[in-house]
């Protein structure tokens, strides 16, 4: 962590070493943690693009991770034109084909999830336990 452990310090220096080195512990963890995470995403991403349907809207090309702390949501950004009576201008495809009973690919979100789901975990624990 970059610290000397052979460092003499007083006992008045003690709790501000600690501190240190906490928050040495604390930033190497949370890095780790965004790396396992952005990769748990990236295997959801590729997973989500060979699964999507193929369309002239390009539709397997706009699946996307956007990266928060602790929190890599994916998602497509792909928009089709509204209907006039429903008043919307864009929504996103992926509602429609995710949600819309009786599109052939009703619930393909959901079904890619869960079949990828053991394999995003598992690289995501793998990541966490690299030195």
């Amino acid at each position: 962590m970059g610290r000397n452990a052979d460092v003499k310090i007083g006992l008045s220096q003690f709790a501000t070493e600690l501190d240190g080195i906490f928050a040495d512990f604390v930033k190497a963890s949370d890095e780790k943690r965004q790396r396992a995470l952005s990769a748990g995403a990236d295997i959801m991403v590729d997973k989500l693009k060979a699964a999507s349907p193929r369309s002239k809207n390009n539709f397997p090309n706009g699946w996307t991770k956007k990266e928060y702390r602790d929190l890599h949501a994916v998602h497509n950004t792909t928009m089709v034109a509204g209907s006039k009576d429903s008043g919307k201008k864009d929504i996103p495809l992926v509602n429609i084909l995710e949600y819309k009973q009786g599109n052939r690919h009703y619930g393909f979100v959901r079904r890619t999830q869960q079949s990828a789901e053991n394999e995003v975990i598992n690289t995501i624990k793998n990541k966490l336990s690299e030195e």
